[in-house]
């Protein structure tokens, strides 16, 4: 078995504002986002939700529980960000596995695929604040942390390739 992965990369394009949450803030934005990994696949995310607290905060919707789900939304979107989480933590996965024992050396590989992928999103809509990511530790434990976008965080905004353009 070929345990060789390239790094993930995605992209996010057809950004398009939702609706307002109840609470009045947070606003829910939805994208197309485009995941690969050369050699292995190219896969598309059609509608993915996004929450935006404007001025100060993004994230997936559903990564601020630790099983995914957004309880604030309907059923079905719920089940479809729960596909696209899942997929997230099985290629952060797919990055310890061919880390092996080495994985303890990296930062953020417990949540790279979500940084990345809420990073390509923030970088279609021009947005440079604080962006948040959840994720389980080494110890079992949920943790809920927020990014600042730039080199000190390896998740820089300006740094993306265009949607069309990713997977050429």
């Amino acid at each position: 078995m070929n345990t060789i992965a390239l790094p993930i990369a995605f992209a996010a394009t057809n950004c398009t504002f939702v609706a307002t949450a109840p609470n009045g803030t947070e606003q829910y934005w939805s994208a197309d986002v485009k995941a690969v990994r050369r050699g292995l696949f190219v896969k598309i995310f059609s509608g993915i939700l996004f929450v935006e607290t404007p001025g100060e905060m993004a994230f997936l919707a559903g990564i601020e529980s630790a099983d995914g789900v957004d309880r604030h939304i309907k059923s079905e979107a719920a089940a479809k960000q729960l596909e696209f989480i899942t997929f997230l933590r099985e290629e952060n996965k797919r990055n310890d596995n061919v880390l092996g024992l080495a994985v303890g050396l990296f930062q953020r590989e417990e949540y790279e695929a979500e940084g990345k992928a809420t990073a390509a999103y923030m970088a279609a809509r021009s947005l440079t604040h604080t962006f948040g990511v959840g994720y389980t530790d080494s110890a079992g434990q949920y943790n809920l942390i927020g990014i600042v976008p730039g080199d000190d965080s390896g998740f820089d905004g300006t740094r993306y390739v265009p949607f069309e353009q990713l997977g050429e």
